[in-house]
């Protein structure tokens, strides 16, 4: 990895790219990997966490075998499995009751990350589709996102 980061290169691990500089243990990838990467590059951004964290945890979530992991909503049952997976025990997680100010106060500081966690909907999809295609290029342009926000949708296999 590059300097900096924290890590030494561990036997076994490659890197994938020439300018990402992540690690991923040779073998078969897991089903798992990609729903534990969705919650480990956001753990990521927190206070305190390394990129070796990940790497490391990567790793050890492309070894795991086809189960899945049930992860519910709550902040002692994500802080148990990140620790598992190797990230610092000074990141925590807490509920966010609301986006209003006063609400806001009540979570601890600095934050550096937000898990949303909610289903996704034959409902929501339709309301989603119509907002987007009532939207316009001034719309687009009054709610630029920051580049660091990142969005993918988690699914699970039901079949296995």
């Amino acid at each position: 990895p590059r300097a900096g980061l924290g890590c030494d290169p561990k036997p076994g691990l490659s890197t994938v790219g020439p300018d990402d500089g992540l690690q991923i243990k040779t073998g078969a990838a897991s089903p798992l990997l990609p729903p534990l990467l969705l919650l480990l590059m956001v753990l990521c951004l927190l206070d305190g966490a390394r990129r070796c964290h990940f790497l490391r945890a990567r790793a050890l979530a492309s070894t795991m075998g086809k189960k899945w992991l049930p992860l519910e909503s709550n902040p002692e049952v994500m802080a148990d499995f990140a620790h598992a997976l190797g990230l610092p025990t000074e990141i925590g997680f807490h509920d966010i009751f609301g986006f209003e100010p006063d609400l806001l106060a009540m979570v601890p500081q600095p934050t550096h990350a937000i898990l949303l966690l909610f289903p996704i909907t034959e409902a929501s999809e339709k309301a989603r589709l119509e907002h987007a295609s009532t939207r316009n290029d001034d719309d687009a342009a009054s709610d630029l996102v920051s580049p660091g926000v990142w969005f993918t949708r988690q699914t699970i296999d039901r079949k296995s």
